[in-house]
């Protein structure tokens, strides 16, 4: 085997090492709080306040009969990566067999669509336009004749957690580890 190989297939295995807290560990942290002022009273109150993992935010999607959707996360972000780590794993320890190289072509193919970097970037979009948002609104409710102002607010607040940060080591190391892995039918290469 290749010494580019072995850097390979060690990258790739503690890629998979990692994938596994990426899907398991909090991803990500929303809370949203409202506020309600009058000059009569105020009203304050949490109204979502949700962290789970990837794997939780599947079993959520199933949860709330929203299938389709749990599905295409579970199967783009968990299966395909992991498929596509044990596949690389195989490639490489059966260098010498001719079908490695496409088994390898295969995964090259596959990683397309693994969709893990899109998942990455939406989680990051949905961190800064979610992280300290306030918004208030000031309105006049009419209540017996009489006009009441009131002020409505809504504060969003969010945060990334570890497990994104497993998340985007895994896709990093897998990337590197693709780049680095070359299959070849022999074993003559150094």
């Amino acid at each position: 085997m290749i010494k580019r190989n072995i850097a390979g297939l060690i990258l790739t295995i503690i890629a998979l090492g990692i994938l596994v807290p990426g899907l398991t560990k909090p991803v990500f942290k929303l809370n949203v709080s409202g506020e309600l002022k009058s000059q009569f009273a105020n009203i304050s109150g949490e109204i979502i306040n949700n962290t789970n993992s990837i794997l939780g935010t599947i079993d959520e999607l199933f949860s709330q009969d929203r299938t389709l959707v749990a599905i295409l996360i579970l199967f783009f972000s968990a299966i395909i990566p992991a498929l596509k780590g044990f596949s690389v794993i195989y490639a490489v320890i059966m260098s010498s067999k001719p079908h490695s190289k496409r088994i390898f072509t295969w995964v090259n193919m596959i990683s397309k669509w693994s969709m893990a970097d899109v998942f990455v970037v939406a989680i990051l979009l949905t961190f800064m336009s979610t992280a300290g948002h306030i918004q208030s609104v000031k309105q006049n409710i009419s209540v017996l004749g009489m006009n009441l102002p009131i002020e409505i607010g809504l504060k969003m607040d969010s945060q990334i957690l570890q497990g994104f940060y497993y998340f985007l080591a895994y896709c990093l190391l897998s990337m590197v580890a693709m780049s680095v892995i070359k299959i070849t039918t022999t074993t003559s290469e150094t």
